[in-house]
C-alpha cells in the first residue's frame, strides 16, 4: 500500500529509474526515502549519461567510438566482449546543450556475446544501433579472428532486445561506411517491427568523418530527452560516484573488486547517510559503474566490469 501511495503522490520523473525498477515495492520506497533524505543535505546536477553502441560485428562500432574520443579515424580489430570508455563531451553543438560526460559501452557484435550483453542493456540510456549495407544484405560473415561464420542479425532482432530491456531508451539508427563507392542507403521501415516508429537513420562514415557532426547533434538531442537530463542527485552520492569514476578513468584500482566494508568507508568519507548505502549501491549498479548483487555477492563490489565479463566470455 505504501508503494502505491508513493506512485500516486509523487512525481518520479526526478527519481532514478535504477532505484524504483527493483521489482520490490518496499525496497523502492526505502530507496526513495534515502534519495530524498540525502538530497536535503546537498545536491549536484547530473551530467553523466550512458551510451551503448550495438550491432553486428564489423559494422564499425569501435571506429565510431574512436572518433568520439579523438575526432580521428583509428583502425582497430573488432571488439571482443565489451569495451567501456569515458569521454568528456564538452562541445556545445546547440546553444542550450550543456557539456556532458559519456560512459560508452562498445559491445562486440559476435553472436557468442549476445546473451551476456542483454544483462547490461539499460533503460534511460542512449543507443547507437549501427549497421552497414553489407550486414543488412548478407546473412553471414566470416569472423576475422575465429575464421568461422558468424550470423548477421536483423535490425528487428537488435531493436527488440533494446526496447525489451529499456522501453524508455533513446535509440539512434546509424548506417555506417557511407564512404564506400556505390553504397546504397538502407530504408529501414520494412526491417523493423511494425509497432516501432524509429525515424530515419543517421548516415555517416566513421572513417572519413562524413556527416559525423549530424550524429553528434542527434546524440545531444537524445541526451536532452532523457529523464536524467538536468536531474539533481545527492551531493554525497555524486562524490562517491566521481571517486569511483576517477579510479576507472585513471586505472587507479589495482584490484578488480573491493569489499563492502571498504565501500562503506568511502561512503562515510563522502558523508553518505548509513541508511542510504544499499540504495547507492543499487543506483551505481544500475548505471553500470559497478557490479553488485545483494543476493549473489552481497559483500563484494566489482569495479572492473570488463574483467568480470572477460571471465564470463572465457567460460563461453
Amino acid at each position: 500500500m505504501s508503494w502505491l501511495l508513493l506512485m500516486d503522490c509523487y512525481d518520479l520523473a526526478d527519481f532514478p529509474l535504477e532505484l524504483y525498477q527493483t521489482g520490490n515495492g518496499e525496497r523502492c520506497l526505502q530507496n526513495y526515502r534515502s534519495w530524498q533524505h540525502d538530497l536535503k543535505k546537498g545536491r549536484k546536477r547530473n551530467r553523466l549519461f550512458k551510451l551503448q553502441i550495438c550491432g553486428n560485428g564489423t559494422v564499425g562500432k569501435t571506429t565510431i567510438l574512436n572518433r568520439l574520443k579523438t575526432s580521428a579515424f583509428i583502425e582497430e580489430d573488432s571488439t571482443d566482449g565489451v569495451q567501456i570508455t569515458f569521454i568528456d563531451e564538452a562541445r556545445k553543438w546547440i546553444e542550450d546543450y550543456d557539456p556532458i560526460r559519456l560512459m560508452i559501452w562498445d559491445f562486440g557484435g559476435q553472436e557468442v556475446y549476445h546473451q551476456t550483453h542483454r544483462l547490461f542493456l539499460r533503460d534511460r540510456s542512449i543507443f547507437f544501433l549501427v549497421f552497414d549495407e553489407k550486414t543488412i544484405k548478407e546473412r553471414h560473415q566470416k569472423d576475422p579472428k575465429l575464421h568461422s561464420l558468424d550470423r548477421n542479425r536483423e535490425l528487428s532482432y537488435w531493436i527488440s532486445d533494446i526496447y525489451r530491456a529499456g522501453p524508455k531508451a533513446q535509440v539512434i539508427l546509424v548506417q555506417n561506411k557511407m564512404d564506400i563507392p556505390q553504397t546504397q542507403e538502407i530504408y529501414v521501415d520494412e526491417l523493423l517491427p511494425k509497432n516501432i516508429d524509429q525515424g530515419r537513420p543517421v548516415r555517416i562514415s566513421a572513417k572519413t568523418g562524413r556527416h559525423f557532426e549530424d550524429l553528434l547533434m542527434e546524440m545531444h538531442r537524445a541526451v536532452s530527452e532523457l529523464p536524467s537530463y538536468k536531474m539533481e542527485i545527492p551531493l554525497s552520492w555524486w562524490k562517491v560516484r566521481e571517486t569511483l569514476l576517477k579510479k576507472k578513468v585513471e586505472k587507479q584500482h589495482s584490484k578488480q573488486q573491493i569489499s563492502l566494508a571498504v565501500f562503506k568507508r568511502l561512503c562515510q568519507f563522502c558523508e553518505v547517510s548509513p541508511q542510504s548505502i544499499t540504495a547507492l549501491l543499487t543506483y551505481l549498479d544500475g548505471l553500470g559503474i559497478i557490479l553488485w548483487d545483494k543476493e549473489l555477492f552481497p559483500d563484494t563490489i566489482i569495479l572492473d566490469q570488463q574483467w568480470a565479463l572477460n571471465a564470463v566470455y572465457t567460460v563461453l
